[in-house]
């Protein structure tokens, strides 16, 4: 499994791919400023676009991950409560939905 807590502290997306002499990768704060992130100059084999690309979209993967993570546990917590004796109406099992975005709380 991927510690994602490494990553912490990371700079944000957005992350774009510039092509040069160089392939480099940038956060773009905006339209008109810019921070680079990571530059490959070909050796022995020219870097790819798709290997800069995939640089590039390191934020959005990161959040993916995050994301499918938390669907995750909330499913874990769904199967829990159903694995036991319960009430389909069970106020615990609508909280869980509610917590993990299955369901729109309530008012």
């Amino acid at each position: 499994m991927i510690d994602t807590d490494k990553y912490e502290g990371h700079t944000e997306g957005s992350w774009v791919v510039k092509k040069g002499e160089r392939m480099r990768v940038w956060h773009q704060k905006n339209e008109m400023t810019s921070t680079l992130i990571c530059s490959m100059q070909a050796t022995h084999c020219e870097p790819q676009d798709a290997d800069a690309q995939l640089i590039a979209d390191a934020p959005l993967l990161l959040a993916e991950v995050k994301r499918l993570r938390e669907e995750n546990e909330g499913l874990i917590a769904i199967w829990n409560h159903l694995a036991s004796p319960y009430d389909c109406e069970s106020h615990e099992l609508v909280e869980i939905l509610e917590k993990y975005g299955f369901m729109e709380a309530s008012e």
